[in-house]
């Protein structure tokens, strides 16, 4: 006990050093785990890299090329090396992508050319040769007389091509008016028919109006608003759709009485318009159709029908010309690459050789054409009337969306009841490519000098 008192410093000094060691020791063993679990972890990606690296052991597989290399006799006489094993494989698959994008622009042409054109293969001493035959009215008319090389008269196409307009009021639910002039001309005949019943029963003064100089009866205002209201209602109960005049673009050879001989630009242009307004019909056909399946109590008139009404389907390279005084042969869109954006923030061309927001011209791979359609609609189904177009054709891209707003009581007063939804007036702007693969052979002369050469796309 001396001894301990004697040097109690000492032995506390030396029991802290030892505490001191034992601390400073004392994590080792979790140290070591720490270390083992890392030394692990960098085996585990070692051995990862080595099974990626083909060798005839463990061969990698290539989608499109198989296993690489392929057992001992590789047939693509690749070596073990890394590297090399990979480029060419590489190079394996993107010739095989080449092949399958090939095939993907094989079926999309086919599928851009259905209702327009019809191929058939004809087996000769030299081979089987295409022939590529233009359709009219949905695919159901081919007129094998047109082009590039007539063989008959050109009064044929202009009957079958005259039938067509009937054909799609029809199919929009449209019945067209006696009178050439539409609704309001209606509205005027019934008033006239009035005045002289009066005058034939001579109606006493102050009856329905006041006598005229001429002898003829003015109708009273509340008289005339009692016919306008009348033809109105029966007009909007008796179609599915108001259609307008001149909301089918016609070429004026098309509209006068007159039967002169057609170019093959002239039936070239009016062939081409055939194909976009029957897609155009068709889709609106099918939203106003599939609206009363949903419905099949509700009547079939305009109040009921989610587009009301087609104003206009216009065509040609500035969106909206062709057929109405357009010069002839300017169907594609063709030249240089300037935009014109004009008030409310409606993007256009501003002529027939102006490029379209997605920057593509008539090129060696498709020619491309404008076209617009305005309507009167629902709002709800405007994304509904797009999705039809798109349906129609894979040739179709939506440029351009304008809206505005349709005044219900200024509608009626000018002869259209549109039913208790509020409607807009969507202008929507198209672009339409055709495939060069099967357009080519029907172009007239005039286009052929003015598109691009053909190019490679096609093998």
């Amino acid at each position: 006990m001396k001894f301990v008192k004697a040097n109690l410093d000492l032995l506390i000094a030396g029991l802290l050093v030892l505490l001191a060691v034992c601390a400073y020791f004392w994590p080792l063993s979790p140290w070591k785990e720490d270390l083992r679990n890392q030394a692990k972890e960098r085996h585990g990606k070692e051995n990862s890299v080595q099974s990626y690296i083909a060798r005839p052991q463990k061969p990698i597989v290539i989608p499109g090329v198989g296993s690489i290399p392929d057992g001992p006799n590789d047939p693509h006489g690749l070596t073990a090396t890394y590297t090399d094993n990979l480029a060419k494989a590489k190079g394996a698959a993107q010739e095989q992508m080449k092949v399958q994008a090939d095939k993907v622009i094989q079926v999309a042409a086919v599928e851009n050319s259905k209702k327009r054109v019809r191929i058939v293969t004809t087996k000769g001493p030299q081979g089987n040769t295409e022939h590529v035959i233009p359709l009219l009215s949905d695919g159901k008319v081919p007129q094998d007389h047109l082009l590039p090389t007539a063989k008959r008269g050109t009064f044929g196409f202009r009957d079958d091509y005259l039938k067509q307009f009937a054909q799609w009021e029809e199919k929009l639910g449209h019945t067209p008016l006696s009178s050439t002039k539409g609704l309001q001309d209606q509205i005027e005949r019934r008033l006239k028919e009035q005045n002289e019943m009066m005058l034939k029963n001579n109606a006493p003064v102050g009856t329905v109006g006041a006598v005229g100089a001429t002898g003829s009866i003015a109708l009273s205002p509340e008289k005339v608003a009692e016919i306008r209201r009348s033809e109105v209602s029966k007009r909007a109960a008796s179609v599915r759709m108001y259609v307008d005049e001149n909301a089918f673009p016609k070429p004026e050879w098309a509209r006068s009485d007159v039967r002169n001989p057609l170019t093959e630009t002239q039936m070239f242009d009016a062939l081409g318009c055939s194909w976009l307004i029957n897609d155009m019909v068709n889709a609106i056909a099918k939203v106003n159709d599939d609206a009363l399946a949903a419905s099949p109590q509700a009547p079939q008139n305009v109040g009921t029908s989610p587009i009301k009404r087609l104003e206009a389907i216009t065509i040609g390279p500035s969106g909206g010309t062709m057929g109405f005084g357009a010069v002839q042969g300017s169907f594609f869109l063709t030249g240089s690459t300037s935009m014109n954006v004009v008030a409310g923030g409606f993007s256009a061309p501003t002529g027939g050789g102006d490029r379209t927001m997605t920057g593509l011209v008539s090129d060696e791979n498709y020619g491309v054409t404008l076209l617009s359609v305005k309507v009167v609609i629902d709002p709800a189904y405007v994304g509904r009337l797009i999705e039809e177009i798109y349906r129609q054709n894979n040739g179709y891209a939506v440029l351009s969306i304008k809206t505005t707003h349709v005044d219900p009581l200024d509608s009626a007063g000018n002869g259209y009841l549109y039913g208790k939804t509020q409607v807009v007036r969507v202008d929507i702007q198209l672009e339409n490519l055709m495939f060069r693969k099967w357009l080519d052979p029907i172009l007239p002369k005039d286009y052929t000098r003015q598109l691009t050469p053909t190019g490679t796309m096609y093998p």
